[in-house]
């Protein structure tokens, strides 16, 4: 009987494996983890009216302002669909927008589920190794199809299964996660080498995938590290040394990529040189730096509520028929989160982005500062910081995979951060 104890347990714990398995399987395994967010969100659906019941959660403010705040974006993007005329485009970011709201579920399931901590840092630690020796089997094989029925096919190379910037990004989350994890395992023998395995080969895959906006975010995830060891270690020679040991991995994994390093950088500069020349503009840079000349344009013609969500680029496009920018009719994004939030929802798109990623950041900020759990929180801080800066040079909140990835980890470490406050749960 599906009330029966165990029954429950089983299902509680087929749906923490489910989330958990999302950092596992997002890069190199996917679409393995969307299947996965999907079965999670339907057992988090079944099993929410049981769990209500038997382990309600004393007030929890938190928690409820994070769900609000999800919510809010998620019933301001629905509202930006009325604004689009091409019903396709309505149809699809519809699906990207769905998970702001599946947010909600996922989390109040996972508030009243115990989530061992030893699972959590090993999904995380698994998810950056096997991206890591993905892109170094691959790079050295060259890519492979797997063949899943007649019209579905996995392409398998050093730059994942998913977007290439994509999955340098969550790669990078999951290298520095990794290595937050070394408090947790160092108390076991040899258990420090889980940590430095998933921080080294979540690098490579960072550096293998030529996603150069997770290389800028590497500058602010060493700043959040540097933060985390003056708040954790005493003795400031502790704190020299291990900044020195982090930059000299860092360092190393990225001379033994620089060939692709160096090239990619050398590109980006002529890239920019050639487009404030007046020369090419029909590059990585170019395309990007046009499309924001566009982008702020059709805010500043639309600046309540934006042109709706999904018919950003064809705003965009007139202005280009209209001769004020140059053709970027290849372009399929603004390459901007923040841009895209403006042109697609105008100033409420703005504000309610603002307003979920620095709430989310202040959680974990606040959490990060207090002694319990101090790790996962500051996971969560790399996280925001890390999802703030790839929307600099992408969008984030536009792609299936990332927002997958983002509201389950968020839901994953804002649970795990508070686990001290469950104790009096019977789980």
């Amino acid at each position: 009987m599906f009330t029966s104890f165990t029954t429950q347990s089983v299902l509680k714990s087929l749906f923490v494996l489910s989330i958990l398995y999302i950092p596992v399987g997002i890069g190199a395994l996917n679409p393995t983890a969307e299947i996965a967010a999907i079965l999670g969100l339907v057992l988090a659906t079944v099993l929410l009216p049981f769990v209500y019941r038997q382990n309600p959660v004393a007030s929890d403010d938190v928690g409820l302002a994070v769900k609000l705040i999800f919510a809010i974006y998620f019933f301001i993007g629905m509202g930006a669909l009325l604004l689009v005329e091409d019903s396709e485009a309505a149809v699809q970011s519809i699906g990207t927008t769905s998970h702001f709201i599946f947010f909600v579920v996922i989390y109040s399931a996972l508030q009243r589920t115990h989530i061992p901590m030893i699972w959590l840092w090993l999904a995380i630690i698994i998810g950056a190794i096997i991206n890591g020796l993905s892109s170094l089997y691959y790079s050295q094989n060259g890519g492979i199809i797997l063949y899943l029925y007649d019209d579905i096919s996995l392409k398998f190379n050093q730059r994942g299964s998913v977007n290439p910037i994509l999955y340098g990004d969550i790669s990078l989350v999951l290298s520095f996660a990794s290595l937050l994890s070394w408090k947790h395992f160092s108390q076991y023998r040899w258990g420090f080498v889980l940590p430095v395995l998933g921080f080294i080969l979540g690098l490579v895959a960072c550096f293998y995938s030529l996603a150069r906006g997770s290389w800028i975010a590497i500058l602010g995830l060493i700043v959040i590290m540097i933060v985390y060891l003056l708040m954790t270690l005493n003795n400031r020679r502790h704190v020299l040394l291990s900044l020195v040991g982090l930059g000299l991995v860092i360092a190393l994994v990225g001379l033994f990529s620089g060939d692709k390093i160096s090239q990619r950088t050398n590109l980006a500069v002529a890239e920019f040189q050639d487009y404030f020349a007046g020369e090419r503009y029909r590059t990585s840079i170019g395309y990007r730096l046009e499309v924001y000349k566009g982008a702020l344009k059709v805010i500043q013609e639309n600046p309540i509520l934006g042109v709706g969500l999904g018919g950003e680029m064809q705003a965009i496009n007139t202005l280009a028929d209209r001769g004020e920018i140059r053709d970027l009719k290849g372009i399929k994004n603004v390459h901007n989160q923040f841009l895209q939030e403006g042109v697609a929802k105008g100033i409420f798109g703005i504000f309610s982005y603002l307003v979920l990623m620095g709430f989310l950041l202040i959680v974990f900020a606040k959490r990060m500062c207090a002694s319990h759990n101090r790790e996962v929180n500051t996971v969560g801080v790399i996280l925001v910081v890390s999802f703030l800066i790839f929307g600099l040079t992408n969008i984030t909140f536009t792609h299936g995979i990332f927002n997958t990835f983002f509201v389950c980890m968020v839901a994953l470490l804002l649970s795990a951060s508070g686990e001290g406050q469950k104790k009096a749960l019977n789980y």
